[in-house]
């Protein structure tokens, strides 16, 4: 475990990081000081919070942008409980099945698998067998265009852990599945941490479409390319402000990421 993410309604996000830094914590710095105009909308968090070693980070989506309002949905389904006499919150467990199979794919996607993501679906179903496995799961893949990965990690839990699924179910995972995907989940078994990433334009592209609007667009683009020199240095890991500028034409290679992003879908 290396931090703990708290999911937070979007209009108590900036409040919550105002309150945390005034009690202690420091925010990882900015890659460009634009970055502080387009805050809310990169990512699905805000930059990590630290005291004392401990990551704290604020989330306001657990989903792509154009996720059919799941996370909004995280939270009408989530019922309340208490533990030591405090109020939290539990997702139901069918929207945080597919959130950690969302969750799971970005990261093979990084090349990084991780084997417990895997058993966290397992126990789900397990422990949520009628709740998670019905009709209203395809179609919330559906809504978070997730039925193409949903279809894979469930042939994985099918043909490796042997976990049964109705002919229905059967029936989307070979309609929407990969061939390649066994061979992926046995590669990752044999070297699933550091691995380079396959695709490192997909992750850029795929955060550029998630920013709302063209001139944030344009922000992020920006902010990226001429970052500031505190970043540059620590990216570098050169100490000389000098020489840290000819490292910026260095960053203009990240144009060629745009060019399948610019073009016009076949």
């Amino acid at each position: 475990m290396t931090d703990v993410d708290v999911l937070m309604k979007r209009e108590d996000c900036l409040k919550a990081r105002e309150l945390l830094i005034n009690n202690g914590f420091t925010s990882l710095p900015l890659k460009s000081p634009l970055y502080k105009l387009i805050l809310m909308h990169t990512g699905k968090h805000l930059p990590s919070l630290i005291k004392n070693g401990f990551s704290f980070e604020i989330h306001h989506k657990l989903f792509g942008s154009e996720d059919g309002n799941l996370t909004d949905m995280l939270y009408d389904k989530s019922t309340e409980n208490k533990v030591n006499d405090e109020k939290i919150f539990i997702p139901g467990p069918q929207i945080l099945f597919l959130y950690l199979v969302r969750h799971l794919f970005m990261h093979e996607k990084n090349n990084e698998s991780q084997l417990r993501l895997y058993t966290d679906l397992i126990v789900l179903i397990e422990k949520y067998r009628n709740d998670i496995i019905n009709a209203d799961l395809t179609l919330l893949s559906e809504m978070g265009d997730l039925n193409g990965v949903l279809s894979c990690k469930l042939e994985i839990l099918r043909d490796f852990w042997g976990i049964s699924f109705p002919g229905w179910l059967n029936e989307f995972i070979e309609r929407k599945n990969d061939s390649a995907n066994k061979e992926k989940f046995i590669f990752f078994l044999r070297s699933p941490k550091n691995n380079p990433a396959v695709n490192r334009g997909w992750f850029y592209r795929n955060t550029i479409r998630e920013i709302p609007g063209i001139h944030r667009k344009l922000i992020y683009i920006s902010g990226d390319l001429f970052p500031s020199i505190t970043f540059m240095k620590k990216r570098y890991n050169c100490r000389s402000t000098l020489k840290i500028l000819f490292y910026y034409p260095h960053r203009l290679g990240k144009l060629w990421y745009l060019i399948k992003l610019c073009s016009p879908k076949p």
